[in-house]
């Protein structure tokens, strides 16, 4: 059948085309986002030597000072001055100073290049696929089985020859089932559903670089943000000064104004220029800026690494007197300025609102240890900052490291390479990681993107818990009656169901759906179950109407073609209503769907009861008759989602008694699981004992300065500590 044949292919070539399409805008939208992200810079070449932004790493090879921000490599808030023979590197710019230097490294080898390596070594499928494609696979190998049993028991029961003219009319039947069953669109709406999450992710300045990130980033639970420009402005200001007697806030500033270089592009400088302009009265409002009221500057020397001190000879105006501010003898300490890379004003709310979603933010900064935890403090996060010890220590177990990197709030002095083994190793407690891009500063668009991505997970899931639940009943069903009766709805109300109903379910993308409080994993148990039951209670019903028109109507599958009619209409609508079930956990009042969702899936099965009344590719059917299979089938979805709410509620409960008797996979599950905890108790065990231990040396030092008779106490202490 020619005709059959060409609306099979058109099918299978719309899903294949359209999830490319998807896939492909995904991928021009991040090829235009690296066209703005493009940098550029002038340069001299001689084919050996490179002076450029920084854009590669090499060696200074002349004396003077070099003012570079590393804080896009590193995280640091503060400028590095480089002097000669230090190591420039690339992505990192150049705040002040002109220096000569040697390229040594570019591309892939530059320290940020290896950082881009290791990142792009991340492997292309993710859990999303792995999911889908076992649903799929084993829809598919449970299609092919029943139909093999089909074909072999129509073959034995007929005498047919394989390659007959009957032989050829069963096999296209089968053909036809297995094609209809086997959920061709469940790749393409996943896509389309993904796409149109991905677009709404755009609007709200997250670029997802592959569509299955968009599903990924709904599983969240561990965040780790860098800090400088991310958690915090990356300005240096003016903190909370530490002053000595008789002195005020104004006077250090002033001071520290006053041996400042004017126009000068060092951060430090920037800060404590800006904070004096706006806190010392007399420096409000000048029209000339590198001039002070009553003060006269005669010299002034820059920072010099060497004595690491600023100098400048200043005048009094008032009495003539001349002072230094930091001169070598007879100086006066005025206070220390403090300096700090303030949190931006967004940050605590939106750490807030990660751990309202079941998220754990950690700091990740190229800063020293106590920056951090100064930082992390203001954010509301917690002090368990680690160091760079932690993580170049090859003494460390992997197993130990990964539970530290877990248990941690954050990290301190990490390079690039740092923050690679740290996320890999949270990833391998997890499953993966989302790849996306964030347009917007701060992490307030991290969490509309993982909001908005929940959303779409609960669109996909849905989904696919309704097309796999429709593929079980539909091949329950039919299984039996074609062994049975030897029956199946024609091709063309097969093909019907396929168009209707597949292309229907394509507005699920814009569908309303709720927001889960915790990340989201697909329970692909949890799915498979409710789906074997859904499917079962549907081809229970599905028989209660055939057997129903059997006996009142006296309408015999393959013999009266009524029964044809009837049957498509259920089997078209019975399943698809229930997709306003499957599209939340709880009932299905409480969150209704959207307009478009509602008229396009009733809108569809109007189009199925026509068909039937009036006859279109089919036999007409009275009226009374098809309402009634009409409104059955919606009766049905409403007892259906009491069942569903009943297994979301208990499937906890349900899931521990089954691993009381659980099947050999699950059991090698369990045993790696007991043995890891088992592991990691006796690791935080044996810390503690030395944290116990540390906190009785402390002890038996403080009673010791008292009175020395504890000193041989304190010797065995020492003793337990070397022993240990």
């Amino acid at each position: 059948d020619w005709f059959n044949f060409a609306i099979i292919l058109g099918l299978l070539f719309l899903n294949a085309i359209i999830g490319y399409i998807e896939e492909a805008r995904a991928e021009s939208a991040v090829d235009a986002l690296r066209q703005t992200l493009a940098l550029r810079s002038r340069c001299w070449r001689d084919a050996d030597a490179l002076l450029l932004g920084i854009n590669a790493s090499g060696s200074m090879e002349t004396e003077g000072g070099l003012l570079v921000d590393q804080s896009s490599l590193t995280g640091e808030s503060l400028a590095v001055r480089k002097k000669k023979g230090d190591e420039v590197y690339s992505s990192t710019v150049v705040k002040q100073g002109q220096q000569l230097a040697v390229v040594t490294k570019t591309g892939a080898r530059t320290f940020i290049g290896t950082a881009a390596h290791l990142i792009a070594t991340t492997p292309d499928e993710g859990h999303f696929q792995k999911t889908i494609g076992r649903i799929g696979n084993f829809l598919i190998l449970l299609t092919l089985i029943l139909v093999f049993i089909i074909v072999i028991v129509q073959y034995i029961r007929t005498g047919s020859e394989v390659f007959g003219e009957n032989g050829i009319k069963i096999l296209g039947q089968v053909l036809i089932l297995a094609v209809a069953a086997i959920p061709v669109g469940l790749p393409t709406v996943m896509a389309v559903t993904m796409a149109v999450g991905a677009r709404k992710l755009a609007s709200r300045q997250v670029i997802v670089k592959r569509l299955a990130a968009v599903e990924e980033m709904s599983s969240l639970n561990v965040l780790c943000s860098d800090k400088t420009g991310t958690l915090t402005k990356n300005e240096l200001t003016f903190d909370e000064p530490y002053l000595c007697d008789g002195y005020s806030s104004e006077d250090l500033l002033l001071y520290s104004y006053l041996a400042s270089e004017f126009g000068a592009n060092d951060p430090i400088e920037l800060a404590v220029r800006t904070a004096a302009e706006a806190q010392v009265p007399m420096l409000k409002n000048r029209t000339l800026k590198q001039t002070v009221p009553g003060y006269e500057i005669q010299s002034f020397t820059p920072f010099n690494p060497n004595v690491k001190r600023t100098e400048a000879t200043v005048t009094k105006i008032e009495n003539k007197t001349t002072f230094k501010v930091a001169k070598e003898d007879q100086w006066q300490l005025v206070g220390l300025i403090s300096l700090l890379d303030p949190p931006r004003e967004d940050s605590a709310d939106t750490i807030e609102r990660c751990l309202e979603l079941g998220i754990t933010v950690k700091m990740v900064t190229g800063d020293q240890q106590i920056i951090a935890k100064e930082v992390s403090r203001r954010l509301g996060l917690g002090q368990v900052i680690l160091d760079s010890s932690h993580l170049n220590n090859p003494n460390i177990p992997e197993a130990v490291l990964s539970e530290k990197f877990y248990r941690a709030d954050g990290f301190a002095e990490v390079t690039p390479e740092h923050k690679f083994k740290i996320v890999d190793a949270l990833q391998r407690r997890a499953r993966s990681a989302a790849d996306i891009v964030l347009l917007a500063p701060g992490l307030s668009a991290i969490i509309d993107g993982i909001s908005a991505s929940r959303a779409i997970f609960q669109r996909m899931r849905s989904y696919a818990l309704y097309r796999i639940t429709s593929t079980i009943h539909f091949l329950c069903f039919f299984f039996v009656v074609q062994l049975v009766y030897e029956w199946a709805l024609p091709p063309k109300l097969l093909i019907m169901i396929c168009i209707l109903n597949d292309l229907a379910t394509l507005v699920i993308a814009v569908d309303n759906a709720q927001v889960s409080r915790n990340p989201d994993k697909w329970r692909v148990g949890q799915l498979i179950f409710l789906s074997f039951l859904l499917g079962f209670l549907l081809t229970a019903l599905s028989f209660g109407h055939l057997f129903y028109f059997m006996i009142r109507d006296n309408l015999y599958p393959g013999r009266d073609a009524r029964i044809d009619s009837i049957m498509y209409l259920h089997i078209s609508s019975a399943p698809h209503f229930l997709i306003f079930s499957t599209r939340l956990s709880g009932y299905f009042w409480e969150n209704m769907p959207s307009p478009l969702f509602t008229i396009v899936i009733m809108g569809t099965q109007v189009i199925a009861l026509l068909m039937v009344i009036f006859g279109w590719f089919t036999e007409a059917t009275p009226v009374p008759q098809a309402l009634a299979v009409f409104g059955v089938s919606l009766v049905s979805f409403m007892v259906l989602d009491v069942v569903k709410v009943q297994v979301f509620r208990h499937w906890t409960s349900w899931s521990h008694s089954l691993a009381c008797a659980p099947f050999g996979a699950r059991r090698r599950v369990l045993k790696r699981r007991k043995q890891e905890q088992i592991h990691q108790d006796r690791v935080w065990k044996s810390i503690e004992q030395v944290h116990a231990l540390g906190l009785k040396t402390k002890v038996l030092v403080a009673l010791k300065n008292v009175d020395g008779d504890f000193s041989t106490s304190f010797d065995a202490g020492r003793g337990s500590i070397e022993s240990l």
